[in-house]
């Protein structure tokens, strides 16, 4: 769970109570409303956060890595393991944050 905080974080989410984060601005929401029940703008507990098991939910962090830092995740090198390049990502963004203080 502490992982998907930290990518929240990076992704611009916004805590709108304790363990509650509002996602506005990511791809992946155009295939969430029907699932969840809301239209625009969803707000999610970190316990149902899926960066860590949905590519729809990983990859816009991957492009974020790769565009904004000088750290690069490349997905396509980890095939249909998931859990790898989520683990990188995580890497990224902890040596994107260390270098950004």
């Amino acid at each position: 769970m502490e992982n998907n905080k930290l990518i929240a974080k990076f992704m611009g989410e916004k805590e709108v109570c304790t363990g509650m984060y509002r996602l506005e601005q990511h791809k992946y929401l155009k295939r969430i409303p029907y699932e969840y029940g809301c239209e625009e703008v969803c707000d999610f507990e970190l316990s149902e956060m899926k960066y860590h098991s949905s590519w729809d939910w990983l990859m816009p962090v991957i492009e974020k890595i790769n565009r904004d830092t000088d750290c690069y995740v490349f997905a396509e090198d980890y095939g249909t393991n998931i859990n790898y390049a989520y683990q990188e990502a995580v890497k990224s963004i902890k040596k994107y944050n260390k270098q950004k203080r």
